[in-house]
């Protein structure tokens, strides 16, 4: 149920998009599922029991949304890997410094994460054309 609720509400942002669109719009569909559902936020970060094969077949499926994104860019095997993992570092350090309050300066929060976003997709066009990936 955890990761069949973010599936939907990530997998639903990045329907029809493509590149870096998809990219942005799935992070900001996990941090606005964060702030709706903090509990169940929480909870999808653990790795499902191996022996649970429903919900590892879920969080399976939640996880191909980002790396659907990522291949767009032409990262696979193990460069995709580190990018998504990079992807959810950056989102989630984002959304537990939020929740944290940190972020008391007079800049609108948004602005600051659609900033951080796009940064981050710049540095994937950069690093796909260092590492021979197509776009």
């Amino acid at each position: 149920m955890i990761a069949r609720g973010a599936r939907q509400s990530f997998g639903r942002a990045a329907i029809g998009r493509a590149g870096d669109d998809a990219v942005i719009a799935a992070a900001t569909a996990a941090r606005d599922f964060a702030r709706e559902h903090p509990g169940l936020y929480a909870a999808s970060l653990q790795a499902p029991p191996s022996d649970d094969a429903e919900l590892t077949a879920a969080a399976e499926q939640f996880t191909s949304i980002f790396f659907d994104a990522i291949r767009q860019y032409g990262f696979d095997g193990s460069q995709a890997v580190h990018a998504v993992r990079g992807l959810f570092s950056t989102v989630h350090g984002f959304i537990m410094l939020e929740r944290a309050g940190t972020f008391g300066m007079p800049i609108d929060v948004d602005e600051s994460f659609r900033w951080l976003l796009q940064r981050y997709v710049t540095t994937l066009h950069g690093t796909a054309s260092q590492t021979g990936a197509h776009q």
